[in-house]
C-alpha cells in the first residue's frame, strides 16, 4: 500500500484457496513496481493493480507497474486493473508473458 520502487523477482506466493480474500500481490496506490519471474497460487486475485484508500488519507495515482513472466493459478481472477480504485489516474501498467493455469474469469 502506497509503495514505491519495489522489485519482486523469483517469488512464490501460495495461499490457502479456501480462505476468502486471499489475494496474491496487490500494488495498491503504488508507483514504480516490478513483479517478475514468479508463481502465484491464490484463492482470490493473483495480481490486482488498484488505488483503494485503505488508510483513509486519500487515494494516490498509480503508475509504472510492470508484471512479466508470471505464472498464475486461482479460483477467482488472475489479473485485475482498477478494482476498488479511487485514483484520478492510472498509467503505464503492463502485463507481459503471463501464463494462467486456471481462473474463473
Amino acid at each position: 500500500l502506497r509503495s514505491q520502487f519495489i522489485n519482486i523477482d523469483n517469488v512464490k506466493v501460495i495461499n490457502n484457496s479456501a480462505t476468502p480474500n486471499s489475494d496474491g500481490i496487490n500494488p495498491d496506490s503504488s508507483q514504480d513496481v516490478t513483479i517478475k519471474n514468479s508463481f502465484i497460487f491464490s484463492g482470490d486475485d493473483c495480481i490486482a493493480v488498484k488505488s483503494s484508500d485503505l488508510l483513509r488519507i486519500g487515494s494516490a495515482d498509480v503508475k509504472n507497474i510492470h508484471i512479466e513472466n508470471v505464472l498464475m493459478w486461482t479460483i477467482k481472477s488472475a489479473t485485475k486493473i482498477g478494482t476498488e480504485t479511487r485514483a484520478s489516474k492510472m498509467s503505464n501498467i503492463t502485463f507481459k508473458n503471463i501464463d494462467i493455469i486456471a481462473a474463473d474469469r
